[in-house]
């Protein structure tokens, strides 16, 4: 018996630590999956539209002009849209990509920006999630 309870604590540990990164923990208590999970179902105006932009047009081998950071992208390319985007590329194999536009999703939050920063296998195992 307390050997069936040692092995079953131990997976329990083990199962813990292979899915500590699925919901990261930011600084203020909120998770890496509720943000980004708020981020895509936002749809007011997107502070992250010109980063997204300039990583979806740089991996299409576009050169944007450095001016475009200043065009209204925030009030046409949605945050929602955006994250669908990102959700395709992810799903078509450019995830590093798209976990570039997930946290660009959050540029206008600089503490939660950095914790998406901080935990990008959370992110690629958010986009793993999306259902």
């Amino acid at each position: 018996m307390q050997t069936l309870r040692l092995f079953t604590a131990g997976m329990i540990f083990l199962a813990a630590a292979a899915g500590a990164h699925a919901d990261a923990v930011c600084k203020n208590n909120t998770t890496v999956s509720s943000n980004l999970n708020w981020s895509r179902g936002d749809t007011g105006h997107n502070e992250g539209a010109g980063c997204a932009v300039s990583i979806l047009a740089g991996k299409l081998g576009l050169a944007v002009p450095a001016a475009h950071q200043f065009l209204p992208y925030g009030e046409v390319f949605k945050r929602d849209a955006m994250m669908r985007i990102a959700r395709e590329a992810y799903n078509k194999g450019y995830h590093s990509d798209a976990i570039a536009v997930a946290i660009c999703s959050q540029v206008h939050n600089g503490p939660i920006h950095q914790c998406l920063v901080d935990n990008t296998p959370a992110i690629d195992e958010w986009f793993q999630n999306w259902r």
